[in-house]
């Protein structure tokens, strides 16, 4: 173990309240001239702080305090015997004491690791973006459209980049899923290629729209009279957008 884990270990033990009297006098004493151990137990009581919270207060049973002076005053007025008697027993709980500390301080770092593996699980497990993008070419041409479509809202914007403008004619946007059926759908018309156009996608799942494949074909004014693609689409797949 380095000594910076050593520093560390100490500094979660004094936080714990697992020290005896004097280790604990003899880490306020270290902690004022030892900047990198006085850093190690403001960490470890700010990870620890928000447990304050979690543990209700409880009040002591009544008369508490006198029974335990009560039974201080027996052990200090005992014969000799009883008093080694008595010493034995507390070296031995001494001992446990210090047992159950090591204990509690590993249970506490492995813990502490546990809340680190957590939140780096969450982390690669936490929902990734829900913004994707599709593009609408045609070989090695410049793009004719870009869509953008947030899963959230599923909401979608098809902008024209490449496409030429087709006057007395419109754009159309469609979709085609396996689980749509053999068919495209229609997904709205999208004008004459000089302005972008816009579509509420409420009615498809996020994840048939991630899957599904987009088209984008050239109509009649008014759209396609069959409710299929008249003319040859571009198609394209959702990626993630890159931020």
């Amino acid at each position: 173990m380095s000594e910076k884990d050593d520093i560390d270990a100490l500094a979660g033990e004094y936080v714990l309240g697992t020290l005896d009297r004097a280790e604990r006098a003899s880490v306020e004493a270290r902690r004022q001239r030892e900047p990198a151990l006085d850093a190690a137990i403001e960490a470890w009581q700010r990870r620890l702080s928000p447990l304050d919270a979690t543990i209700a207060e409880v009040a002591p049973p009544a008369g508490m305090l006198a029974r335990i002076e009560s039974r201080i005053d027996a052990l200090s007025s005992a014969p000799a015997s009883e008093s080694a008697e008595t010493g034995k027993v507390v070296s031995l709980l001494e001992a446990r004491v210090k047992r159950w500390r090591n204990v509690a301080l590993a249970a506490s770092l492995l813990a502490a690791s546990l809340l680190v593996v957590i939140g780096v699980r969450e982390t690669l497990l936490a929902p990734q973006t829900q913004n994707f993008v599709a593009v609408f070419n045609n070989g090695d041409t410049l793009p004719a459209f870009m869509m953008t479509i947030d899963l959230a809202s599923r909401e979608v914007t098809v902008r024209p980049v490449g496409a030429s403008q087709q006057p007395g004619r419109t754009y159309q946007l469609w979709i085609a899923s396996d689980a749509l059926g053999p068919r495209p759908r229609s997904l709205g018309l999208l004008g004459d290629g000089s302005a972008p156009g816009k579509a509420l996608l409420t009615q498809y799942e996020p994840a048939l729209l991630s899957k599904a494949t987009f088209g984008v074909s050239l109509e009649p004014a008014g759209g396609s009279p069959t409710g299929q693609p008249t003319s040859p689409a571009l198609h394209s797949k959702l990626l993630p957008a890159v931020r």
